[in-house]
């Protein structure tokens, strides 16, 4: 998605209360500023944090280490708070 575009959907969703988001894209997820849920193995859970807690919770279930480097869109989204 390009960034002008995800920053006008963004621009929408903060002014509308009970918006279901399913969504892949980091950035859109940062800059929503929303509670998180997922959904995985016919069930779903609240993640208890933000994005970069999920983001570690997840790393850290596959084995991996999170890079000291924020993600591409990590930055982005700093950009532009």
């Amino acid at each position: 998605m390009l960034v002008p575009l995800i920053w006008s959907l963004v621009c929408v969703l903060m002014v509308w209360a009970g918006v279901v988001i399913v969504s892949h894209d980091e950035r859109l997820i940062r800059d929503t500023d929303c509670q998180l849920w997922v959904v995985e193995n016919h069930s779903i859970a609240q993640i208890d944090g933000d994005f970069d807690d999920y983001r570690l919770e997840l790393l850290q279930s596959l084995g991996e280490e999170i890079a000291t480097k924020p993600s591409a869109a990590a930055e982005l989204s700093a950009g532009t708070n």
